[in-house]
């Protein structure tokens, strides 16, 4: 009858070992999932950056026709992130760099109204 409970005890003990080994598995693969999802969307967003940098440095160089477009543009405006250049055109015939600017918008946080205030008694 001992010999029983010593096996029986041992069965639950490896089950309880083999589901925490399951759990831990589980949740590090959600982990690392997530850390892709996150990481991708970091990813494109960089890249779109230096699209637009690269979009800025090619208007730059075609410093021709900037003053005759205007001297400020903005690139990517129908996106949420764009970039805002201005130039201006100094007595010697150079120009000046007085705006490059990442713009985007801001982001709006949720606010849980239903914390609690710190009183129990409803302020009576």
């Amino acid at each position: 009858m001992n010999k029983i409970y010593k096996i029986a005890s041992s069965l639950i003990a490896i089950f309880i070992l083999f589901m925490i080994i399951i759990t831990l598995t589980l949740y590090s693969v959600s982990v690392a999932n997530a850390d892709k999802v996150v990481t991708e969307k970091y990813a494109d967003s960089v890249k779109y950056k230096y699209a637009l940098e690269a979009e800025g440095q090619r208007w730059l160089a075609n410093n021709d026709k900037i003053f005759e477009d205007g001297n400020e543009i903005t690139i990517g405006e129908n996106e949420e992130v764009h970039l805002n250049i201005a130039i201006q055109l100094k007595d010697d015939g150079k120009y000046e760099i007085v705006k490059w600017q990442y713009e985007a918008p801001e982001i709006e946080y949720d606010t849980i109204d239903n914390l609690w205030k710190g009183s129990q008694n409803d302020g009576n």
